[in-house]
């Protein structure tokens, strides 16, 4: 690959650094629109336990943080913010600035200036796994920030970078054009080629769950969902 640089990757293999793709395809508007009905916890339950949600240290930088949108993924050196600035001139309106920065806690590779273009272009949000600052000012502007550090150290501008390639984030493989439902609970991701199938899950189990808190009122709900939920213990015990 012309231009390209390899650095060491995360279990010691070496990995291309440098490999910008400036066209991907999104979902349509009325799917990635259609997640803004779900939170987090509904969209992980119904694509199943350990997939498409990021691990519990990445959170928002205050709780009303909230984004929907697809995903722009940046694989950024450690400490190093130079490809994001690259990747802003990338980033369509709504969409969600994804960034694998290895996790990188001493550097603040996002802060307010950024968060202030983002928003001015129309950037829906930002994960990041590595460290961002500023994070009085961006919460001030309302900005959508998700991150598993924060330090006040600035960033090198140094390292190329890639962008709108398969990343790790969170523990989460996403790749461009998957669709980002973040708040105050976490990140999940749903791959673009299972939206659908995705939103017809989450729906099924809205609704499910609305029957549930109807019957709730009922007092003999509890007695039967505990029944239920019980039910395989009392068969296995030998002394029942």
């Amino acid at each position: 690959m012309a231009g390209a640089r390899l650095r060491p990757g995360p279990t010691g293999g070496v990995r291309v650094t440098h490999r910008i793709v400036t066209s991907i395809d999104r979902p349509p508007r009325e799917t990635v629109a259609a997640f803004e009905s779900f939170s987090a916890p509904l969209v992980s339950d119904v694509m199943g336990t350990g997939r498409g949600t990021m691990d519990a240290g990445i959170e928002p930088t205050f709780e009303a943080a909230s984004v929907v949108g697809p995903a722009v993924t940046v694989d950024a050196a450690p400490g190093d913010n130079l490809v994001l600035h690259r990747a802003l001139q990338l980033a369509a309106e709504s969409d969600v600035l994804v960034v694998d920065a290895d996790g990188y806690s001493e550097a603040g590779i996002w802060g307010e200036l950024m968060s202030l273009t983002a928003q001015r272009m129309g950037v829906a949000g930002t994960v990041v796994d590595g460290g961002v600052r500023d994070v009085r000012e961006t919460t001030e502007l309302g900005y959508p920030l998700f991150t598993r550090h924060v330090s006040p150290k600035g960033s090198t501008k140094r390292q190329p970078g890639s962008i709108n390639v398969p990343i790790t984030c969170g523990g989460t493989t996403v790749s461009p054009g998957d669709v980002v439902v973040a708040d105050a609970d976490g990140v999940a991701v749903v791959p673009k080629s299972e939206t659908e199938d995705v939103l017809a899950a989450c729906r099924n189990k809205r609704d499910a769950e609305a029957e549930m808190r109807t019957a709730a009122d009922t007092p003999a709900h509890f007695e039967d969902t505990f029944d239920e939920v019980l039910a395989p213990f009392e068969e296995a015990d030998p002394e029942g």
